[in-house]
């Protein structure tokens, strides 16, 4: 009796058992650390929320005033890194489509509906689930609903309006963890740079901070890479921040050939940050991001 095959058809089982098993302590160790994740990234939000409301509703101490001392310049070599680039940015940064739910000018709407476009092509057009003319068919959907559903304030809220395009919408809407828009690594959330906001529909984007991927959509690579630029070059002078002016970005526009007038229109030159809505908390190891109104 040839006991061989008996012997290999023992193997390949234990193998296959053994690979089965290793695979289901590898997913539960994964799953069980991102619970972890999530959990204490939950807690140090709430932690945050907590210590925000408290220093609203305690009473400001009466200090005397003192003279600030001038600190010495520090001018040394550092690396510059542009607020417009990272991941999950304030929503300043984002383009508020909140105009397209109403009967803006033929102009304004497809100044706005043309640049949401481009940003979601640009955003999306090498994933594998991309199709031509996906971001205007997603557009269309986003616009139908949120013109059925007024009281809207975000993307999520509009998902369950969108009974097309549903597996897709999914993935778009919540992207992944890890991405970065200029390797194309990953998939960025949609949210992160769309918003809804109802109540500042004059400016659609607020220039001073919008994000790299946004200043793409509207004026293209060559003006963005020309304004980030400008932006590093006076960073260089004081290690700080200076964002290109609005005299500025027209003399550009204008000797690059393109008219500035329309493009303008959009566009919201304060530097003043907007109070925040929501708070955000990233946990630096699995960058689980959670949101909390505020």
């Amino acid at each position: 009796m040839n006991i061989l095959p008996l012997i290999l058809t023992f193997i390949m089982v234990f193998t296959l058992s053994a690979s089965l098993f290793m695979d289901e302590k590898r997913s539960t160790f994964a799953e069980g650390k991102n619970y972890i994740s999530y959990m204490q990234t939950e807690r140090r939000l709430k932690n945050r929320l907590e210590a925000k409301l408290f220093s609203k509703e305690a009473a400001p101490s009466k200090k005397e005033p003192q003279e600030k001392e001038e600190k010495p310049k520090n001018l040394n070599p550092i690396d510059y890194k542009s607020r417009r680039v990272g991941a999950h940015l304030s929503a300043m940064a984002k383009i508020n489509i909140a105009p397209l739910f109403d009967t803006p000018s033929l102009k304004e709407y497809s100044l706005i509906y043309e640049t949401a476009a481009k940003l979601i092509k640009n955003l999306y057009s090498t994933q594998t689930f991309y199709k031509e003319k996906l971001e205007y068919q997603l557009l269309d959907i986003l616009i139908a609903a949120g013109k059925e559903k007024k009281e809207a304030h975000s993307i999520n809220e509009l998902f369950l309006e969108v009974k097309e395009l549903q597996p897709i919408f999914y993935k778009i809407l919540k992207g992944t963890l890890h991405y970065n828009t200029q390797t194309k690594e990953g998939c960025p959330p949609l949210e992160d740079f769309i918003l809804i906001d109802s109540q500042t529909k004059a400016k659609p984007i607020a220039f001073c901070f919008a994000s790299i991927p946004l200043l793409e959509a509207l004026f293209g690579s060559e003006i963005t890479n020309e304004i980030l630029a400008k932006e590093e070059g006076k960073w260089a002078k004081d290690h700080k921040h200076h964002t290109v002016t609005k005299e500025e970005l027209s003399t550009l526009l204008q000797s690059l050939k393109q008219s500035p007038s329309e493009l303008l229109e959009l566009l919201n030159f304060s530097r003043k940050a907007s109070p925040k809505k929501e708070l955000t908390h990233t946990d630096p190891k699995t960058k689980i991001c959670i949101k909390k109104p505020l």
